[in-house]
């Protein structure tokens, strides 16, 4: 082979291994797909079970690394939520302590459930940063979220209607779906 032909061979193999790795690093370091963010927010589901239309309210507040949950049913009817395990109850209003029962899921989040006009307080180890709505019935549930941060003393309120499933970031961030 002529010495010339050696040469740029070699100078286009190093472009196109240059242009691979610079490839690389771009998709690896300046990726901004919404699939990737998602899996470095901290999140947390939520499921509800119900017959009919119902109006459940969630107060997430936190300070620092501590967090604590309010969830109420404002309807009349009971309904069956399904909160992470590492939730754990401090208070219940609006029913008798014994009427709010609960069952330990197989994954480890537990099964609450709220009779009517109930509301149960929950401590948290982390708060999170997105929660995922999901809804088993075939009509909707309309969430109200109230986020509340005690050192910055911002809040912010959001009301979403959900028929299968909706996510909703908590602390002033956006999501697209």
């Amino acid at each position: 082979m002529d010495g010339n032909v050696v040469v740029h061979l070699s100078i286009a193999a190093f472009a196109c291994a240059l242009l691979f790795l610079l490839g690389q690093v771009e998709r690896s370091t300046f990726l901004t797909n919404r699939t990737q963010a998602d899996t470095l927010l901290a999140s947390e589901i939520v499921g509800i079970e119900h017959a009919g239309p119902v109006d459940v309210s969630v107060l997430v507040a936190r300070k620092g690394e501590a967090g604590y949950v309010t969830v109420a049913n404002e309807s009349a009817e009971a309904i069956g939520l399904t909160l992470p395990g590492t939730w754990h109850r401090t208070e219940v209003s609006g029913a008798p302590l014994e009427q709010v029962t609960s069952e330990l899921q197989p994954h480890g989040d537990m099964k609450w459930m709220l009779p009517g006009n109930t509301t149960i307080k929950l401590m948290l180890v982390s708060p999170p940063d997105l929660i995922e709505f999901i809804n088993t019935a075939e009509t909707t549930s309309q969430v109200s979220l109230t986020t509340v941060d005690l050192l910055t003393n911002a809040s912010q309120k959001d009301v979403v209607l959900v028929l299968k499933n909706a996510k909703m970031k908590l602390w002033g961030q956006e999501i697209e779906d």
